[in-house]
């Protein structure tokens, strides 16, 4: 069997969405976690990378802790809440602080059967009444299977 070499080349493609304090309702009435649709993928999406950096730290009026997960739902799999973290992020640290998830997380390289959901998941604290700054950037890096930008002949 031999491999047959595609000249086909394909730009990647990016989705970003901000989510700030303003977006997270209901704060001090929350007992379980929040999560919103940040942006749609199509059918055919893998995903490259994914980062995340922290343009406010979010803060409280108790100084307690804020985590978020970045995770899908829809795609043609399991709705996975944090298929790109692992281990929920920590949001109220310094501002400018950006991470880029690590090549292992399950979603990383997974290619999405019909339109996906990327979603996040922000967690409350307990004790805190109400938010009172913050602001995180998401951003998607991906590819659609069987698309084609260039051609390197």
């Amino acid at each position: 069997m031999s491999i047959t070499l595609s000249s086909d080349r394909q730009y990647p493609l990016v989705a970003k969405a901000s989510v700030s304090y303003t977006d997270i309702t209901g704060y001090a009435t929350a007992a379980a976690a929040q999560t919103f649709d940040l942006f749609e993928l199509p059918a055919g999406a893998i995903v490259t990378g994914l980062t995340y950096k922290v343009v406010t730290a979010f803060a409280d009026d108790a100084a307690e802790t804020q985590l978020m997960d970045i995770g899908t739902s829809g795609g043609g799999v399991t709705d996975d809440p944090d298929a790109f973290t692992a281990t929920e992020f920590d949001i109220d640290g310094a501002a400018g602080t950006g991470v880029k998830a690590a090549g292992t997380e399950v979603g990383l390289g997974l290619q999405y059967t019909t339109p996906v959901d990327i979603t996040a998941t922000f967690t409350p604290s307990v004790g805190a009444a109400a938010l009172t700054a913050g602001e995180v950037l998401i951003i998607v890096e991906y590819i659609i299977d069987d698309r084609s930008n260039e051609n390197q002949g």
